[in-house]
């Protein structure tokens, strides 16, 4: 009897349905943006403020089996959607690397869109919106500055900068504004691209 009972609790751990309720809210709602904070709110948590839900939700994040259930569910959207990390890393790199110039010419200060049949694959895809308004057309292009910033992050190009900002002996790092940071990284980034390329 007692291994049909272990079995059986085995069995709702693996499916998620050991969670509590509102737990179960949480993984839901997390998976819809994958903010914990907000998910926690949405969850029904009582919480005091942003801060105190921030730190509940990191807490949340951190339960075993909350996790195990949210890995569980982007596993199952993965299979169902048939996206990998290449499939995403791929259209970040046509975001990423695809200039306006690519689809658009400027002459004689006029601005000129490219037949969208001459474009390649990849340069189509970088577009996210092409739109006919009174005054001519607009072209809007995916943000690239998030794309790259994606990309260098999957690939651990901006682990090394961040390792220097956390050394507590580079104190002039750390006087420097968000701002004037931002503008180093993409200086280094820059001085990055132009060694690899030479």
């Amino acid at each position: 009897m007692s291994k049909n009972i272990a079995k059986t609790s085995k069995k709702l751990a693996k499916n998620g349905k050991n969670l509590t309720k509102k737990q179960q809210i949480f993984v839901q709602e997390y998976l819809v943006d994958m903010n914990a904070t907000q998910a926690y709110k949405r969850a029904g948590y009582a919480v005091k403020n942003d801060n105190v839900a921030h730190a509940s939700a990191q807490r949340m994040l951190r339960n075993a089996t909350v996790k195990k259930e949210i890995e569980r569910q982007i596993d199952l959207r993965k299979r169902k959607l048939k996206v990998t990390a290449e499939d995403v890393i791929d259209e970040l790199i046509k975001v990423g690397f695809t200039n306006i110039t690519d689809v658009v010419n400027v002459k004689e200060g006029f601005v000129i869109a490219k037949d969208t049949e001459t474009l390649t694959e990849n340069q189509q895809r970088a577009i996210s919106e092409i739109k006919q308004t009174e005054s001519g057309i607009t072209i809007k292009m995916h943000n690239k500055l998030s794309a790259l910033k994606l990309l260098g992050q999957h690939l651990g190009i901006f682990l090394e900068r961040i390792e220097m900002l956390n050394n507590p002996q580079d104190n002039k790092l750390k006087s420097l504004s968000s701002e004037k940071l931002q503008q180093l990284i993409e200086i280094l980034s820059d001085e990055e691209h132009e060694e690899s390329s030479s």
